[in-house]
């Protein structure tokens, strides 16, 4: 982002439409983006809208990832809403909107019905840990 780190920011939250606001002090993310695994290409159906490649994981995928469901970030243009919101290659799509994401066609359905240019919650699981980010859909 353009916030320098150990700059202290005011972050509104909003969960289950409920809004509050905390004080944290801007930090530094360890290390590169963990890179994607499995085979890119394969099964893989690019969303096009937010800015990133997605496919649905393989069984095995999720066993060892401890995930019951999500899409695979397999690429992220810089410059599209996906970056913007801090979606890396690697992480694993939960969520959308509140809606659980069990295919690319369902995560397609979702964004395309979902309000252009406001904040709505994505759940995404990186290096086995869930992670709210805020994205919005373009118009």
């Amino acid at each position: 982002g353009r916030t320098r780190p150990g700059t202290e920011v005011e972050l509104d939250i909003i969960r289950n439409g409920r809004e509050k606001t905390v004080e944290l002090k801007i930090g530094v993310l360890p290390g590169d983006p963990v890179q994607a695994s499995g085979q890119p290409g394969r099964s893989t159906e690019p969303t096009g809208l937010l800015g990133m490649e997605l496919r649905e994981l393989r069984e095995e995928e999720m066993e060892a990832m401890g995930v019951d469901r999500g899409l695979l970030v397999n690429r992220v243009n810089n410059s599209g809403a996906a970056a913007q919101a801090g979606i890396r290659p690697g992480d694993v799509v939960s969520q959308f909107n509140n809606e659980r994401i069990e295919s690319v066609k369902e995560f397609r359905r979702l964004v395309d019905g979902a309000p252009e240019n406001k904040p709505l919650p994505i759940l995404v699981i990186r290096e086995g840990n869930p992670l709210f980010l805020v994205i919005k859909v373009p118009d």
